[in-house]
């Protein structure tokens, strides 16, 4: 089986995944669509081990291989193709997303179990991860925008899952709103840059833009910038960042998996992909720079500033019906992570690929943690109040 083809997998199986708990809805039982589920989105990360033993059986200037199923446009001198790219980066994110996924997959189908909305929770879950999954497979920058445009609406179904709930629909639009603000940039950014390159193929692209840009070009420094914007929106930044903290409104499975594992990581995916370009506009990379220093400190004051009787930055949230969770009150770290590909000093490949190792620690261990304090909580609650405690007496302090 060739490398494009397990890329091509990893779509197939989460967009199948959908569709069946989507239009099976009246007729699977039980837990029925949380194992298919999780079982299409597991099948998916196998599918990225293939794609990733199989890439290196490649010699390593041979390992960015394109794969097109069909023109989906070609006019105006518009080439846009749809198709995948499979290379390094896109083989580590495609291992990142759907194994975590995978777990916080498993973990909801006991976390949901007496939930009403069980299997249209595993449909938006599933077309969340497909949605993530084409986005960092994206071959050229229509087809990013799209997967890029339909994690915003999964989000919005996430975060809002909840409808009934006021709080839950507010905080599923002010995340769509704002995340759409990242969209117009994404497309903008597009725009500039396909305005002297001529394609919207992201290997073409990356070929041709030190030949058609200076260093420091006004259009090269202002597509990046736009591009900028999307990711700020879809990593929280600043000022992008106050529809992460209300996103917590979804299930606690929800915010592990749009706050640790996926939706944030998009923008630092974004910029790495971007690099080549990111290296023509320093203006560009110093703006990224200070913002991202801004938000680490906004991050580090909130969890400064926030205490309870469980530890420093933990605080209790209403889950609605559910039992309630515990939540870390403050942004991400992916500031730094993302950081570390946009710094202008950073410009050896190598050393983007080592920065990918915070982006693993972030994507696994705020999702453990989220687990496991929800975990506790539910323990907590089950444990009688202390005042109906038998007495205990030591002879022997």
């Amino acid at each position: 089986m060739s490398t494009t083809t397990y890329g091509w997998l990893v779509l197939a199986f989460p967009l199948l995944g959908t569709l069946i708990t989507a239009f099976g809805y009246r007729v699977l039982p039980g837990r029925t669509a949380g194992w298919i589920g999780t079982a299409a989105i597991f099948l998916a990360f196998l599918a990225a081990l293939g794609a990733l033993i199989s890439l290196q059986g490649h010699a390593s200037e041979h390992r960015q291989i394109v794969s097109s199923l069909w023109s989906y446009a070609s006019t105006v001198g518009i080439d846009a193709q749809m198709s995948i790219l499979v290379d390094p980066l896109s083989v580590f994110m495609i291992l990142v997303v759907s194994g975590v996924s995978t777990l916080i997959h498993l973990y909801s189908i006991s976390y949901m179990d007496k939930d009403r909305g069980f299997v249209r929770y595993f449909s938006y879950l599933n077309f969340f991860v497909f949605s993530m999954l084409l986005l960092v497979l994206a071959g050229n920058f229509l087809l990013l925008i799209v997967g890029w445009a339909f994690v915003g609406a999964a989000s919005y179904l996430l975060i809002s899952f909840w409808y009934r709930r006021s709080t839950a629909t507010k905080a599923g639009i002010k995340a769509f709103v704002i995340n759409v603000v990242g969209d117009v940039g994404l497309v903008l950014g597009t725009y500039f840059i396909f305005k002297h390159t001529g394609t919207l193929n992201f290997l073409a692209t990356f070929k041709a833009a030190p030949h058609v840009f200076h260093k420091g070009e006004a259009d090269i420094v202002a597509g990046c910038l736009l591009l900028l914007v999307g990711a700020i929106a879809k990593s929280a930044q600043i000022p992008l960042h106050t529809w992460l903290p209300d996103a917590m409104e979804g299930p606690t499975p929800v915010s592990a998996l749009i706050h640790a594992a996926t939706m944030v990581t998009a923008g630092v995916y974004l910029i790495a992909r971007m690099h080549v370009l990111f290296e023509l506009a320093p203006a560009a990379q110093d703006t990224g720079a200070v913002i991202r220093a801004a938000t680490l400190l906004l991050a580090a004051g909130c969890g400064h500033g926030h205490e309870s009787s469980i530890g420093k930055g933990f605080t209790f949230i209403d889950s609605g019906g559910n039992d309630k969770k515990i939540v870390f009150n403050g942004e991400p770290p992916s500031s730094v992570v993302i950081d570390a590909r946009v710094d202008r000093y950073t410009r050896d490949a190598t050393k983007i690929i080592a920065a990918r190792r915070p982006l693993v620690d972030h994507a696994l261990t705020p999702a453990c943690e989220y687990w496991i304090i929800d975990t506790g909580t539910r323990v907590a609650h089950r444990i009688p109040d202390a005042a109906q405690w038998p007495e205990v007496h030591c002879d022997n302090p």
